[in-house]
């Protein structure tokens, strides 16, 4: 299993403490990089809250504690990984999947 700290692209965040305590907490995680075109590659983290079947995707994470599993991201928002990674229950590409239709249906509401 891959932690984040072990991810292929290590300079992409600083690792340090971070004493803030969380605002999310996420299970069934993992931790991917995005690269928008003509844009730097970015980190985030994707993953469920709590109970909801919904996925929560972070703002590009900017820095890592590995002692605690916690990351900081651009927007402030403080999350902590908890558990192992998710990659067989959290997929990609059926969030980005549902987000689309999610729009689309909010576009067709108006």
């Amino acid at each position: 299993m891959t932690t984040p700290n072990e991810h292929p692209i290590p300079d992409l965040w600083k690792l340090g403490p971070i004493t803030a305590p969380p605002d999310v907490v996420l299970h069934d995680w993992k931790c991917f990089d995005l690269t928008p075109p003509g844009n730097p590659a970015t980190r985030r983290f994707l993953g469920r809250n709590g109970q909801s079947p919904a996925v929560y995707t972070s703002a590009p994470v900017i820095k890592f504690d590995p002692v605690q599993g916690i990351g900081e991201a651009t927007d402030g928002a403080v999350l902590r990984l908890t558990g192992p990674a998710g990659a067989e229950t959290v997929n990609i590409d059926a969030y980005i999947h549902d987000v689309t239709d999610e729009i689309e249906q909010l576009l067709c509401a108006q």
